[in-house]
């Protein structure tokens, strides 16, 4: 056994010791409280030691800007910065394939309107390459496959309809009676908006996401499904 853990161990069984001995009268209430605060202290500090490796990756990452990588249906990955106003804009692609084929900065500044050198350089420092390990040393990167997400969406919009047809079966079948079944009628509604934000979303996946807007969007159909 290590010494991290045996001092863990001897902590945690110290603890127990002191809280005893309280209750059995031998301590008052102000030394049990130092023992333990102490004991605390030390157990928080075993804590951080033993992860503190991710503890710092945490506190470097706070700093760092967040980036999306974006898996699309076909299997392509987008890299999309929210700060960023060229993976923004609607013509980003058509951008990005003249980049790919080494047009000049000068020449894509003449070609596309409200650009700046400042915003290219910015944006070639997460969309030129996609090296993960690279993006994540300037980045706090989120990856969102979209293909799982309409897996999700899918198996989501098969149980809303599970539900409505549990209603119908139920009635059909005299468990429920007219009054309870127009009573449901609410719940039903309720199942069919659910229903019909979920295609939204679906149909929205598969516009393919590009833009900082359609992320945001997608994200917030997300986090209500």
């Amino acid at each position: 056994m290590r010494l991290a853990e045996v001092v863990d161990v001897s902590s945690k069984f110290l603890a127990l010791a002191a809280v005893i001995l309280y209750q059995l009268g031998y301590i008052d209430t102000g030394t049990l409280v130092s023992t333990l605060s102490a004991l605390t202290a030390v157990m928080a500090s075993l804590l951080l030691h033993s992860y503190r490796n991710e503890v710092r990756r945490a506190i470097k990452g706070m700093g760092k800007p967040r980036l999306f990588l974006v898996k699309t249906l076909q299997g392509e990955t987008v890299p999309i910065q929210r700060g960023c106003r060229i993976c923004g804009r609607e013509d980003r692609e058509a951008l990005e394939e003249m980049l790919r084929e080494g047009v000049e900065l000068g020449e894509l500044l003449k070609s596309f309107e409200g650009l700046s050198v400042e915003e290219l350089h910015s944006h070639l420092r997460h969309a030129s390459s996609l090296d993960e390990e690279e993006l994540r040393e300037r980045f706090r990167v989120k990856e969102i496959d979209l293909r799982e997400e309409m897996f999700k969406l899918l198996e989501r919009l098969n149980n809303l309809y599970t539900k409505l047809e549990s209603l119908d079966q139920r009635f059909q079948e005299g468990s429920l009676n007219p009054r309870i079944y127009i009573d449901s009628i609410g719940e039903r509604r309720q199942l069919l908006s659910k229903i019909r934000e979920t295609i939204v979303t679906l149909t929205q996946l598969k516009s393919e996401l590009r833009t900082t807007q359609q992320l945001s969007s997608l994200l917030q159909r997300l986090s209500k499904s």
